[in-house]
C-alpha cells in the first residue's frame, strides 16, 4: 500500500507569513502608483497652463478650460 506524502517541508506559520508579506506588497506597490498618477496630474495640469492660445485651440480647451483643469487638486480627476 502506498502512503500519501501531506509533510509539504513548510511550517503553517510560514505560509499566513507569506500571504501578508505578499499583501503588504501589492498594497504598497498600489499606494506608490497612486503617487505617481498624482505627480503625473499635476505636472500635466501645470504644462497646460504654459500652452499659448494656438497650442490651447489646436486640442480643443479654452484659456478658462485650461484654467479650471489647472485649479483642480491633484488628487481629483
Amino acid at each position: 500500500m502506498s502512503q500519501i506524502r501531506t509533510d509539504t517541508g513548510r511550517s503553517p506559520g510560514n505560509h499566513h507569513a507569506q500571504n501578508a508579506a505578499g499583501r503588504f506588497a501589492a498594497a504598497l506597490g498600489g499606494v506608490a502608483q497612486r503617487f505617481e498618477e498624482w505627480r503625473r496630474r499635476a505636472r500635466s495640469r501645470q504644462e497646460l497652463m504654459t500652452l499659448g492660445a494656438d497650442a490651447l485651440k489646436d486640442i480643443g480647451v479654452g484659456r478658462s478650460e485650461a484654467y479650471r483643469e489647472y485649479s483642480k487638486p491633484f488628487w481629483r480627476m
